[in-house]
């Protein structure tokens, strides 16, 4: 199989962008693999993390916000599969971002002396935490059973909610990971934005909380404030493709339409920001 010579303004071309990509597909699914292997490599009970790790997360969400600050919607029967069905799709957006980020500064030797599409390395890094994801899921469905929840029709929308949450998490790692090579305060501030948008996301809690809440405070037209988070209304709509009771859901669509507005919005400017760096990555590592 042939192979581009990546030189000048040949990297600059978006219309280049996914024929590279396929050109290149090995590499990239070597890469999703390697970075599995280091992740668990020292890990005594290793690929199981996958596992522990959102179940660990979920009891200690579930235990601290709802049993030593208890709710007052009186649900702690289905909290920690609420928690669990906020955290698998958090999960999954905030590792890929965090790793993407660094992944360019952490891969010096690869940017500087292979010949591929740069694009792939923190693909990759996403690609690891689909793996994940997947993982999350199954995991989320065999807890579900056992409580005894069936998703409804609901479910059928369950891919387009991946879709929109795997190109938004493609977008930013695109634009943060080329940024980081120029300024390595990005990977720092990526990490503070990242904790705060955890607790301005419904992982832990469900947005009809939030609008109770600030109807109480006489503020409800907030909401569409909180709401121009995209994760709130993706992980609202992910809690209901997989069948997770929530207490007032709105349609999915309508969930789902701002953040796919914006994964769309973020796809774009990650891929543009990228190719016009790409021919001087290497030179800034």
């Amino acid at each position: 199989m042939g192979a581009y010579v990546y030189t000048g303004s040949d990297q600059r071309r978006i219309t280049r962008v996914i024929p590279d990509l396929i050109r290149h597909r090995e590499l990239l699914m070597e890469l999703i693999w390697k970075d599995l292997r280091v992740r668990y490599r020292y890990a005594a009970v290793g690929f199981l993390w996958a596992v522990l790790e959102p179940l660990c997360m979920t009891v200690i969400l579930s235990l601290v916000f709802f049993i030593l600050v208890p709710s007052k919607t009186g649900q702690h029967g289905l909290t920690p599969l609420l928690v669990l069905g906020g955290y698998v799709p958090w999960q999954f957006f905030s590792n890929s971002i965090l790793t993407a980020t660094r992944s360019l500064v952490d891969n010096p030797h690869l940017v500087k002396k292979v010949a591929f599409p740069r694009e792939i390395i923190p693909l990759a890094a996403v690609g690891g935490g689909l793996v994940n994801l997947v993982i999350g899921i199954v995991l989320l469905g065999v807890i579900g059973a056992f409580l005894g929840l069936r998703p409804g029709i609901e479910l059928l929308y369950l891919p387009l909610v991946l879709t929109i949450l795997i190109a938004m998490a493609i977008g930013l790692s695109l634009l943060l990971s080329s940024l980081n090579v120029y300024f390595h305060d990005v990977s720092y501030l990526a990490s503070v934005a990242l904790m705060f948008a955890f607790y301005a996301s419904p992982v832990f809690y469900s947005i009809d909380l939030v609008r109770g809440a600030l109807e109480q405070h006489g503020a409800p037209r907030l909401l569409y404030l909180y709401l121009a988070n995209p994760m709130a209304g993706l992980i609202g709509a992910f809690r209901q493709a997989v069948g997770v009771p929530i207490e007032s859901p709105a349609p999915i669509p309508h969930m789902l339409v701002w953040p796919a507005i914006c994964a769309v919005l973020l796809l774009a400017v990650g891929v543009v920001v990228f190719r016009r760096n790409a021919p001087t990555l290497s030179d800034n590592l």
